[in-house]
């Protein structure tokens, strides 16, 4: 499948596997470069030397959150699309990424076909 035909994806996830997870699926969906960060800090010093059609941020992480890495890219002027990854769907949670401008939320477990739909209204 090519819907990410030619996208340049950045993934920020402290996990590993999550992160390995993510990649093989962005990369099924055509992706033609994935990029992984394991810290909202890593993940700035990719924005900063590259450009990203696409990131995709866990939002608990050790340290900074997702949240933190999205308001960063705002300050820094990055208007890329961004997907927020959660385990949690605590309402105040969600309502802060919406206020905020999070352009998809994804709970996990994350499917192809979640994945396709909400890629769809951003991209």
């Amino acid at each position: 499948m090519n819907f990410l035909k030619n996208y340049k994806v950045l993934i920020v996830d402290d996990d590993a596997t999550t992160r390995l997870a993510h990649n093989l699926l962005i990369k099924k969906l055509g992706a033609l470069e994935v990029f992984e960060a394991s810290s909202v800090d890593q993940a700035l010093e990719e924005l900063d030397s590259n450009s990203f059609n696409l990131v995709i941020s866990d939002y608990i992480m050790p340290g900074k959150s997702g949240l933190d890495l999205y308001k960063s890219m705002i300050l820094k002027d990055i208007h890329t699309p961004f997907a927020m990854v959660t385990a949690n769907s605590d309402s105040d949670a969600v309502k802060e990424m919406i206020e905020l401008g999070i352009s998809a939320i994804l709970v996990k477990p994350i499917t192809k076909e979640m994945l396709l739909s909400r890629l769809a209204k951003i991209i």
